[in-house]
């Protein structure tokens, strides 16, 4: 199914990877999906430390290679699972750089709303 989407010129993302239990630490598969046109968005929570270790080393990893496109607040509600975006911008942009954190929080997003190329963002 995803090779017909792509086949159409539509770009995926797919959402918290990292959190999916049979790709957790599977780089090798998250880089042939990116390589292939998926985008990747990770969850601020993730990138917290609020799903355990090994999905925050996952996710460490994958910024690491430049695997993720975005990250997002995945949030429920304003009570639980919260948005926490400041925090894990603060914790990007200590860890990588500002120029890192800008295009994941607000320019690759920007480009998928005006249906811009997004970019790869590397170390």
């Amino acid at each position: 199914m995803l090779s017909r989407i792509l086949a159409k010129g539509k770009k995926p993302i797919f959402a918290h990877p990292e959190r999916v239990n049979p790709l957790i630490g599977n780089i090798t598969l998250i880089e042939r999906l990116a390589d292939n046109g998926v985008l990747i968005q990770v969850n601020s929570g993730s990138v917290l430390g609020r799903f355990g270790s090994k999905v925050y080393n996952f996710v460490i990893s994958l910024l690491d290679q430049g695997l993720v496109h975005f990250i997002a607040s995945d949030a429920h509600s304003s009570h639980q699972r919260t948005f926490n975006l400041v925090r894990a911008w603060n914790v990007i942009n200590e860890s990588y750089g500002e120029d890192f954190a800008e295009k994941l929080f607000y320019t690759n997003p920007k480009h998928v709303l005006f249906s811009e190329q997004v970019e790869r963002v590397m170390k």
